[in-house]
């Protein structure tokens, strides 16, 4: 079972992430040139794979990278209701103040506009495991139909929590999250979930492929890995599914990082340790783009300038360099469609019908320089909310 326990931290990554690298910006800098941290885990390899099972698994990843590369159009959920949504309900948002969470939350309230339901915001302290627990009562004074929470696993959220809603009748849903269990009082289960290991393991899968595509099956790569939350361990998952599979000629190391290589700001250096210990490493690959934010330019400082950079989750900065360039791959991911998948979730609750798997994937796309978009900010299909309104019944104004 896991046990977030061993994490000490009870929140989302990525939002975890965006406050923790800001702190530790100047330690980062000091920690550049400091030596190897600890071995990693190599995957792939296979030396005497044949040249023509090499062929073939580098046709195999540019016809799914070509295809990745594409704008997606189309939201995940294709299940219609069988009718508008009854109105005048109430959807309460744990709020946690963290970026990514403040994205999630408007595209909840964007989707609850759209269906006249009253949203309310619910800000608390997202670094304290009680005050979590607070907010979680404190929705319930709120009248809600539903409440929704993003990144927080069921397992912190206490047995006299998850009772006191079992005794409401409200459902609780979590976005953004693994494992979820659903239990007549949480819903949903972890391949419906929004945004969770299902949906990363796709997006790892996705850059595995431009990464084979790209170094024409030959390449070594060293992935930086968060395995403390289990919804990023699919990022290295999938990725470690196409290059074991299709690229017997691929290298790829594994870069272990915890917790407090992200508080104390030492992320990056070990991962810079981890490439310069393989002077043929040409890839450096990130499972959060916050992560990557400015390691182009240490990179080069490093004398390490020809190692392309990429990830999931791309970030402005990524998006500049990009247009500046970059020969490095992102996978864009829109963290409002995360909370409109969570809003389909909460109305075929409320409406008494069956969740689907279909939220459990957003669209995402694969960007490089030849497709870096012209918005500082991903968010593709540019009218998911209009989609999820179509399949609501809901006409648009």
């Amino acid at each position: 079972m896991y046990r977030f326990s061993r994490a000490a931290v009870p929140f989302s990554p990525r939002t975890f992430i965006r406050k923790r690298l800001a702190a530790g910006v100047a330690a980062l800098c000091l920690c550049l040139l400091v030596p190897a941290c600890g071995g990693g885990t190599k995957a792939g390899g296979g030396a005497g794979a044949s040249g023509g099972d090499q062929s073939a698994g580098v046709t195999k990843a540019r016809q799914a990278t070509d295809a990745s590369m594409q704008p997606p159009t189309r939201i995940s959920q294709t299940v219609p209701l069988p009718q508008a949504p009854p109105t005048g309900k109430t959807v309460v948002f744990l709020d946690n103040g963290y970026p990514d969470t403040k994205k999630i939350g408007r595209g909840i309230e964007q989707a609850a506009k759209a269906v006249s339901w009253n949203y309310v915001d619910l800000p608390f302290d997202g670094a304290s495991p009680s005050a979590l627990q607070a907010a979680l009562l404190n929705a319930l004074t709120k009248s809600p139909s539903v409440v929704l929470e993003a990144g927080y696993p069921q397992t912190v959220f206490g047995q006299s929590v998850i009772d006191a809603y079992k005794k409401a009748g409200v459902p609780l849903i979590p976005n953004s999250t693994y494992p979820v269990t659903a239990n007549g009082t949480i819903v949903g289960t972890s391949d419906g979930v929004s945004n969770g290991y299902r949906n990363n393991y796709k997006m790892g899968q996705a850059l595995a492929n431009w990464f084979v595509a790209d170094s024409n099956g030959k390449g070594n790569a060293v992935l930086e890995s968060l395995p403390t939350f289990p919804t990023l361990q699919g990022i290295a998952d999938g990725f470690k599914q196409v290059t074991s599979t299709q690229c017997p000629g691929c290298k790829v190391t594994i870069a272990t990082i915890g917790l407090s290589d992200v508080a104390s700001g030492v992320l990056q250096s070990k991962v810079i340790s981890a490439v310069r210990r393989d002077p043929n490493t040409g890839y450096v690959f990130f499972d959060n783009g916050e992560f990557g934010v400015g390691i182009q330019g240490k990179l080069s400082t490093t004398g390490l300038s020809k190692v392309k950079v990429g990830g999931v989750s791309i970030q402005p900065q990524q998006i500049e360099d990009l247009r500046r360039g970059s020969d490095g791959a992102w996978v864009g991911l829109s963290e409002y469609t995360v909370g409109y998948g969570a809003m389909d979730q909460a109305i075929r609750q409320v409406m008494g019908l069956p969740l689907t798997d279909n939220n459990g994937t957003q669209p995402l796309q694969v960007l490089d320089k030849t497709n870096v978009p012209s918005a500082d900010e991903w968010d593709l299909p540019a009218d998911a909310l209009a989609q999820y309104k179509t399949l609501w019944k809901i006409q648009s104004p």
